[in-house]
């Protein structure tokens, strides 16, 4: 918040590069499978060839993996209900047809499968809310350019090679505009989640609920499985993501008790 305070005190609009990773993906694999699809065997070619030339070090082994996972067949896996959710909750959302609900499935696209999934995530919606100046508290206006409609109808009728291999298009765009260190520049990713490091560092005590809570949460959580205390799988973030959840529901309860 105080972030967002000391940009207002400069400007009432601010222009982000937020998604740039989802709309840049580098969806090799099917793009090249869909070359082969339609007999465009030039393209095939020239695209091969930019791709080598893009990654000399790792492409052969890129390109080998990428291609293992789309052709590997895997079996969707099934989403588990959380140990701690009631039992008679679960037996409510079960007679509501709430399990068994359809969730809305992305437009298809012959080799943007992964940024169309992307771009349909609730957390898209949940990021933008959270610069809102409702939210902020602060005089400015967050804007996203990349989620611009034409921009993505763009990037949605690109050839994924070479354009989207490590954000080529963006690189070129940008190399008469910026310094070369900074046009060149390796992505680099936080080494680990802040999550992940702070439980490493404090553990999950702070994680622990209230005697009062198990009170409130009665209604929708086990109140005996909330004794059992939170293990952070670092292999698996986001099951470990639902596991705070009773915490997440106890907090925002709490903010609605004035």
């Amino acid at each position: 918040m105080e972030s967002y305070r000391q940009v207002g005190s400069h400007a009432r609009i601010v222009l982000t590069g937020q998604w740039g990773d989802e709309v840049m993906l580098q969806e090799t694999a099917p793009y090249l499978r869909d070359l082969v699809a339609r007999r465009q065997l030039l393209r095939l070619g020239e695209a091969l060839v930019a791709y080598f030339v893009a990654d000399v070090r790792n492409g052969f082994f890129s390109l080998r993996r990428q291609f293992g996972r789309i052709l590997g067949r895997k079996h969707p896996t099934r989403s588990e209900i959380p140990r701690w959710l009631a039992t008679d909750f679960v037996t409510r959302l079960r007679r509501a047809g709430y399990f068994e609900r359809m969730q809305p499935s992305p437009p298809q696209h012959p080799y943007r499968r992964l940024m169309l999934q992307a771009m349909s995530r609730v957390h898209l919606a949940n990021d933008n809310e959270y610069s809102d100046l409702s939210f902020t508290g602060a005089l400015m206006e967050t804007r996203s350019p990349l989620l611009d409609q034409r921009i993505i109808r763009f990037l949605l009728a690109a050839p994924t090679v070479p354009l989207c291999l490590d954000k080529w298009l963006f690189r070129e765009l940008l190399k008469d505009r910026l310094p070369r260190a900074v046009v060149r520049r390796a992505k680099s990713p936080l080494p680990q989640f802040p999550v992940t490091g702070y439980i490493r560092r404090h553990g999950t005590g702070w994680a622990e609920l209230p005697p009062e809570a198990r009170h409130h949460l009665a209604c929708f959580v086990n109140v005996e499985a909330l004794v059992i205390p939170l293990v952070w799988d670092a292999q698996h973030e986001a099951k470990s993501f639902v596991d705070l959840s009773p915490l997440s529901l106890y907090k925002w309860l709490q903010s609605k008790v004035v």
